[in-house]
């Protein structure tokens, strides 16, 4: 059975309450926040790089794309 949870976050959608179970909370937030560890490491890799180019749009707008499926 598909975690209605993640599939949420898959399909950049709001969460299907009728659908939650206690059981598939645990488990979507663990893949969230794996996925937004490796995306923070991709962001730091990016900004080491000395000619990064440093804009809102580079850091700060990749931030909350990456933070949103903890904020649903």
């Amino acid at each position: 059975m598909v975690n209605p949870l993640t599939r949420c976050v898959e399909d950049y959608s709001l969460p299907p309450f009728a659908q939650m179970r206690e059981a598939d909370i645990v488990p979507a937030l663990r893949t969230a926040m794996a996925e937004l560890a490796l995306d923070l490491n991709a962001i730091e890799d990016d900004l080491s790089d000395p000619d990064a180019d440093l804009t809102w749009e580079s850091v700060m707008d990749r931030l909350e794309i990456i933070d949103d499926p903890l904020n649903r």
